[in-house]
């Protein structure tokens, strides 16, 4: 529409017709944008909410954060792995003799009270049944098996170990383990003859003995292990434990974002302490191949009066964005470094790949 300068235009609209609809799919969305604030919402066309006088964003504050790095020895850590320890039973299967079952008991059963098992006067039950540990049919070479059995009512508090050596099966480690049992003050009688070689079975026949009589409630006879722990693992040594870990002679960059009761979010606000250099093993004496990153931030300021939550961000690698990878020859030790520094010769490397594909051009590297 055009009009001339300084020209009044009146313009009478009336809302006498029948609108379009907007189609449900192009609304139905599960992110639509909601403002922070608003003035004003109409509903238009009978299923479109519109906003007015919106504010877009939360003011931000000057945030105030320190950051603080440690560096933590992990190299005494290593992987465990349980082992499986089941309570195997059977019914019982032996009786010595019986008493006189109880009329219209059948079949007969034998009534054992706890007075007559005290005074010797007859005989009872022996369940079949024993505490099983299960060995791994795959093994690692030097991994060490341990079994911890502790009673503290019966005074038994026994520790054994074995080491894996190379050539050793399973039956080898069932052997090591029941041999340093013994050693350690297991009673020989206590290790059943089990008849399968993956498996060790300690404590078998041990018996709860329960009043039968017909006064009492009758309750079916089992094994027991009462005041028993019984551990079984593994410990993988020398196996790296994985940890989510800073990448080294790196720049890192975080920030804080924080969230109103809707979840909505202000921008990214960080600091220049957010932005964290790791340094290489060689640029600080805590930090090598033992040890792992400990990062916190230290916050001072007071969050916004809206906010409900915060959270740290991660958003990158920012001093790293290609990397270069080629076999590492001529890896040598560090002299005095505890054995826990090694150097590469990156030029007896390249040379190598040269020598093994004449087509393969890198330059030489130099130091920046």
């Amino acid at each position: 529409m055009r009009g001339a300068h300084n020209t009044d235009i009146d313009l009478a609209f009336y809302n006498d017709r029948v609108k379009e609809v907007i189609d449900a799919d192009a609304i139905a969305e599960p992110f639509t944008y909601v403002p922070i604030l608003a003035g004003h919402l109409e509903l238009v066309g009978g299923n479109a909410i519109v906003f007015g006088k919106i504010m877009e964003g939360y003011d931000i504050i000057s945030p105030s954060i320190e950051k603080e790095i440690t560096y933590v020895d992990v190299s005494a850590e290593h992987p465990i792995t349980n082992l499986n320890v089941t309570y195997w039973l059977t019914r019982p299967i032996e009786i010595e003799y019986w008493n006189t079952p109880a009329p219209g008991d059948f079949p007969a059963q034998p009534y054992i009270t706890e007075k007559d098992f005290w005074d010797g006067t007859i005989s009872y039950y022996k369940p079949q049944g024993a505490v099983v540990i299960s060995i791994p049919a795959v093994l690692e070479v030097l991994s060490i098996f341990y079994i911890v059995i502790y009673n503290p009512a019966e005074g038994i508090n026994i520790t054994a170990s074995y080491t894996v050596l190379p050539g050793d099966t399973y039956a080898d480690v069932k052997t090591g383990l029941e041999a340093d049992l013994i050693a350690n003050g297991m009673n020989p009688l206590d290790i059943e003859v089990w008849p399968f070689e993956q498996q060790i079975a300690l404590y078998g026949g041990r018996t709860r003995y329960f009043d039968r009589t017909p006064t009492a409630e009758a309750i079916d006879m089992s094994l027991v292990y009462e005041n028993f722990t019984f551990t079984a693992y593994i410990l993988n040594v020398g196996k790296t434990i994985k940890y989510p870990q800073l990448k080294v002679g790196a720049t890192h960059g975080y920030g804080i974002v924080y969230k109103d009761r809707s979840g909505r979010t202000c921008s990214v606000l960080k600091t220049d302490d957010m932005t964290i250099y790791v340094p290489f093993y060689s640029e600080h004496d805590d930090n090598d191949l033992q040890t792992i990153v400990d990062l916190k931030f230290k916050i001072y300021h007071a969050p916004p009066p809206w906010a409900e939550t915060h959270e740290i961000v991660y958003y990158g690698n920012l001093s790293m964005d290609y990397f270069f990878q080629v076999r590492a020859n001529n890896i040598t030790l560090i002299p005095d470094s505890n054995d826990n520094r090694y150097s590469i010769n990156i030029i007896e490397t390249l040379y190598w790949a040269w020598s093994q594909n004449n087509r393969w051009r890198v330059a030489s590297y130099s130091w920046e």
